[in-house]
This record gives C-alpha cells, structure tokens and sequence, in this order.
C-alpha cells in the first residue's frame, strides 16, 4: 500500500483539480465528520498496528479529496459574496485599496499589487493588479499605503491569438481576476496600513539596493546583482534575459531553489562545527532554518523562493533530526504543507519545474555518477556537477518544451561553466552584504564581483552565439507531456532493473507519441486560413496555404509586438520566423482566397472607394466613419466585417448595431481566422 503521504497528495491533488474546473462546493461540515470518522477509525489502527486497514484507508483518502475541493473553493474569491466586485451596486465605485507590494517603475506607469478593503464603505476583499499613471503622487507611493480611487477595474482577458500564453490563467491562479489605470486625478491617499516587521525587510531591500547601485558595478552587471539578491529582474535587458534562456541557465537569473540551496551549503559549511557542540545540532539547525527565510524575506518572499524555503526546511528538518524517512518523503511533506497554504500553487510553472528538478536529480544523478568512475579530485567534481545538470534536465526539459517550446542545445556546456560560477557569485555576494556597512572591504569585494559577473555574462552571451544553440517552435500538447515523462519513466525502470518488459512497454508508448507527433505534422498539409491577430498596435494578418505563409502587417508593428502576438504561432505552424512586413497596408486592397474574397481598407481606403465592393470577409481599420450604403450591402452579403485598432468607439458601437452578429471586434472578442 502507499505512504500515507504519497495518499495524503495524490487525494488532495485532485480535490484541489476538481475545484478548480468543476464548480463544486464542499460543506465545512462534511470534512469534520470525515476528520471524526478518522479519528476514530484511523487513529487508533495506525498507532498499534503502524499501518492503515481499508477502511482507514478509504476514509483517508476521501478526507484529503474533499479538503483539496474545499481548499480550492476558498481560494477562488471571485466567487465570495464578499469579493469586491459582487457588491459593487454603482458604475462608479470608489474603492478603498491598499498597496501590498512595493511598486515596480514601468516605462509609463508604477505596477503593484493591491487588496480592496472597501467598496463604497462597504468592507470587502481580493485582490487586483494596478497601473498608476506617471506624476508627482505616484513616484511617492510605497508599500502599505491606502489610498481612495474612483477608476474601472476590468477583468483579466488574453488577447485571444492562436498558441498565445494564457496570461489569464496565469493570474487567475495566483488569485487576481482584476485590474485597473488609475489616473493621477482619480486617486488620493488616506493613510497608511503597512506591516512593521515587513516594512523592515523593505527597508533592509532598500539599503542593500543602494548599497549595490553606489559601487563599481556595470549597468548590466548591476540588473544581474539585483536579480541574484532581490529577485528584482525588472531592470535586466531583455537581449540579456533571452541570451540566459537560450543557454539554458534562465533559473541563475530567477532566484529559486538554486540560490536556496546554495545559500543552504554556504552557511552548512561554515556552521557545521556547531555540531560539536552539545546540543550542536539543534543550534545548527536552527541557525541554517533563520538563514534560510532570511535570505527568503531579503528576496521579497516570491512564490519560487517561498517554495524553495519550504521543500529545503522539511529535507533539513529530516536530516538533521535523522528520522528514518528519505528525501522523497521530505519532499512529498513540503508540497503537501505548500498545496494546504496555497492550493492553486500547483498549477504554477515554477512549482512543477522545482518538485521535478528535485525529484530527478534524487533519482537519476546517484546512477549516472555510478557508470563512470573517475580517478582524479576535479575529474570527480566535474563529473558530479554533470550529472546533476543532466538529472535536473531529464525531469524537467519536457515541461520545458511544453511551456516554452524551445530546447537549449549547450545546456551542459553552460552549466558545467555557470553553476560554479553562480555559486561564487552568490558567495560574493553574501561577503557584500555582510560587509555592507563597511565601505572600504564592500568595494574591494564589488570590484571582484563584477569581473565575475562579466566573465558569467561573457560565457552566456557567448553560448547563445554558438550554432545551433536552441531548438526553438517545438510543441507538445498534454497528453505528448504525459507520454514523454513516462516513456522516461519505463525507460529508465527498464534499464537500471534489466527488465524487458518495461523497455516494450517504453516503446509501446514512444510508437504512441510518434503518431501523435506525425498526426500533428500532416493536419496542417492542405488546411487553408486567414488569421486576424489582436495586435495592441497596428494590423497583423497571415495567410496560411499548410505551413508557408504570407504576413502582412503596418510599419508600426515592432519586434515586442511580434514576440507577443505572432511568433508563437508562427512556431506552432512551422511558418517562416522572419519579422520582414508587407508594404503598407494603407488604403483599400482585394484578396482573392480560393472562392473567398477579402477587402482591407483603412479610413483612406473608404474615402477613395467607387461604387460598394463586394467581399466575403471585410478587415477595417483606423477608421472614423463608413457609409450606410456600404453597411446595408456587407449586412446582405458579407459573411464577417472584422473590426481592427483605430476604430473610433462611436464607430463600433454603430457599426455593431447596424451589423450585429456579423461584426468581430478583436479587442472585444480576441483573434479571429477563417478557412477558404
């Protein structure tokens, strides 16, 4: 039978999984009659005779099922009554927000997280994502400050393009569904409601920033410091950032289980001769545990590091309390307490990545250190830190190509240079703050670290130059995850337990995947489409004849645009990469699609036009006004009029009054495509 553990998560998985997609509420009442029965039946069988019987078995399982549904129930707050946008009663609310985040300089705005504690006098909760308008009252916000602001809080939408990331689901888990500009104007300050000992360690963050900015580091050099130390990434370039995920070391830049556990065998080195002392291990312990959530709370608690802290205080606690139970159970006690805490953290990219790197370096690095032995003290090292990078990359590069689609090729060359690197950095680092107050040895230590950091970023820099060095537009859908983690799982049961019938079962499943890979590969020969994409800026447009296409575009679509809009899709399809724009689509033009034709014009375009031209599909764009005629004869015989950016709002609402269903506005109703 399971672990009680492994039983405990797996139920309380799926509870939390069925809250989430199915609307179903969980009465408190029914978990404390559960957690009686338990208690009464469970208990009891365990203490005597250390393991569960059926009955027990059951009851607990079911238990844990229904606290993950009544967790997750909880966690959507969208659906209390109390959630501030269930007692709105007016168009115009004034709201009572508090600022639970340090604002984040944008280049036109200061970002933050809030929690709206009253809606028109009346108490509520949740929590929103909020933009301020540049001015002289927003460069003076802070954390804590409870302001009053008369602004719309509009949901969080995606853009609705093909294969785009769902940004969305991305927020919805974290518990925000809302945002909101608030101009200079609609808001002012009402006081202030921050946290003593968290205005502490803002105030601490802030010293050490200071501290940073006020030594020799480079610009560049500084954004990577400030990343490694404060989780603050905002002020990395964006060319750094993709020269880091292309080299396939993106976790140095995201401070993560990496600086934890290194932060981890710094201070264990250096503390590990407390355990001579009596009651050593107990002063030891709890030394590296205050480490630890200090150097959590100096990066500003993000959900990675917070994760980090959990799973390596639970391996710890094993550890060093040497409790008969392995790393595996350490490691299913943490997610457990962390699922507890914050449901929805399961969905979480970072979450997965962790538990997987983790898991498989436990599993995977002992047996492929154990193949080859080398000899000499660095040879022994080398091979170690390589079989650590290959384990971590096992169990984690399928979710990578889920979740970004791209593979990086040098991952083990850049690795096996930037660990170590990291590691000393990370150290310096450390010697930076703890000699801070000391100008003098601070500056002899930044003048080190930023050779260091410019040889880190030298290596990266150079590895993203190499041929090749990522395998980019790689999709796989769900189902193709699943089936790749367990072919890896037969495989690896097959090879290290010499049993054939794993390995048949491993190629049984790899046939599987490959059909599903072909399957994708030929749906796309013959399909024929036209994508409208919801650009924030400009028109985009492609054409689609299987996997070449033909893009156009305006002049004022950039590279950013592209990145976020296009290129996903672009990958998905196996079309071209280049950004190169048609010639400007200003006026009219007619496109004639197999027995389908299209008709684009801008305001011009409408201005010059002679006569009604006749269209199937018809894209309009920076348009102010257009002819009745012309309406009533696209409401009789065109199929959809595609509404674009520079549309003024009487327009539209005209527009879709006079056509209704016929009309697709792409902000309001996202991307649009149809076949010919």
């Amino acid at each position: 039978m399971l672990s009680p553990v492994l039983m405990a998560l797996i139920t309380l998985l799926i509870g939390v999984l069925t809250s989430f997609y199915f609307e179903v509420k969980i009465p408190i009442y029914l978990l404390i009659l559960l957690a009686l029965l338990q208690a009464v039946w469970g208990i009891k069988k365990v203490s005597v005779k250390r393991q569960f019987n059926y009955f027990s078995a059951v009851n607990f399982c079911v238990l844990f099922f229904f606290i993950g549904g009544y967790l997750g129930n909880q966690s959507k707050m969208i659906n209390h009554s109390d959630y501030f946008k269930n007692i709105e009663e007016n168009d115009e609310p004034i709201y009572q927000i508090r600022l639970v985040e340090e604002p984040v300089e944008k280049q036109a705005s200061y970002k933050c997280l809030a929690e709206v504690q009253a809606v028109d006098s009346k108490s509520s909760k949740g929590t929103v994502l909020l933009y301020f308008e540049k001015g002289h009252k927003s460069e003076k916000l802070q954390y804590g400050d409870v302001i009053l602001a008369k602004t719309p809080l509009q949901e969080i939408t995606n853009k609705g393009n093909p294969k785009e990331f769902d940004y969305r689901h991305f927020m919805e888990v974290k518990g925000i569904y809302h945002q909101g500009y608030v101009k200079e104007e609609n808001w002012l300050l009402s006081g202030s409601s921050a946290s003593s000992s968290y205005q502490f360690i803002i105030d601490v963050r802030s010293f050490l920033e200071r501290s940073l900015e006020q030594t020799v580091l480079k610009k560049e050099n500084l954004a990577v410091a400030k990343a490694l130390t404060l989780g603050q990434k905002d002020e990395l370039d964006a060319a750094l950032k993709q020269a880091y995920a292309s080299s396939g070391v993106m976790h140095i830049l995201a401070v993560s289980g990496l600086h934890v556990g290194i932060i981890m065998m710094i201070t264990g080195f250096f503390l590990k001769p407390l355990k001579r002392l009596r009651g050593g291990n107990w002063i030891y312990l709890s030394l590296m545990l205050v480490i630890i959530w200090f150097f959590a709370l100096l990066t500003g608690l993000s959900p990675s590091v917070f994760r980090a802290s959990v799973m390596f205080s639970f391996v710890l606690l094993g550890l060093e309390l040497e409790r008969e139970t392995s790393v595996y159970q350490s490691l299913m006690v943490s997610a457990l307490v962390l699922i507890l805490i914050q449901p929805f953290i399961i969905f979480e990219m970072g979450f997965q990545l962790s538990y997987l790197a983790v898991l498989s370096i436990v599993y995977w690095q002992p047996k492929l250190y154990k193949l080859f032995h080398v000899p000499t003290w660095l040879g022994d090292k080398v091979w170690q830190l390589t079989t650590v990078s290959i384990a971590a990359q096992i169990g984690t590069f399928p979710l990578g190509l889920f979740y970004f689609h791209q593979f990086p090729n040098y991952f083990l060359l850049t690795n096996l240079i930037v660990i170590p690197l990291a590691f000393i950095v990370l150290g310096a680092l450390l010697l930076f703050i703890s000699l801070s107050w000391w100008s003098f040895l601070a500056e002899m230590v930044a003048i080190i670290l930023d050779v260091l950091l410019t040889f880190m970023n030298t290596v990266v820099k150079w590895t993203e130059q190499l041929p090749m060095a990522v395998s980019q537009g790689i999709f796989i859908s769900a189902i193709e995850l699943i089936l790749v983690y367990l072919i890896l799982v037969f495989f690896s049961q097959g090879f290290f337990k010499k049993r054939s019938r794993w390995f048949i079962v491993g190629m049984a499943s790899l046939v599987i995947l490959f059909g599903l890979r072909i399957n994708d590969h030929w749906g796309f020969e013959g399909q024929q489409e036209v994508v409208f994409y919801n650009s924030s800026q400009g028109v985009a447009i492609d054409v689609w004849k299987g996997k070449e296409n033909y893009f156009m575009a305006t002049r004022d679509v950039d590279e950013q645009e592209l990145d976020y809009t296009v290129r996903s899709y672009w990958q998905y399809r196996g079309g071209f990469q280049d950004a190169t724009q048609a010639e400007n689509l200003g006026g009219a033009g007619f496109y004639r699609l197999g027995e389908k034709l299209l008709f684009i014009s801008d305001s011009t375009g409408i201005k010059e036009l002679e006569g009604i031209p006749k269209a199937d599909y018809v894209y309009l764009y920076n348009v102010n006004y257009i002819r009745k005629d012309l309406l009533h004869n696209w409401k009789e015989k065109a199929e959809k009029i595609v509404l674009g950016n520079g549309i003024s709002y009487s327009c539209r609402n005209f527009v879709a009054k006079m056509l209704k269903d016929k009309v697709h506005n792409l902000k309001q109703d996202g991307a649009f495509a149809f076949s010919f």
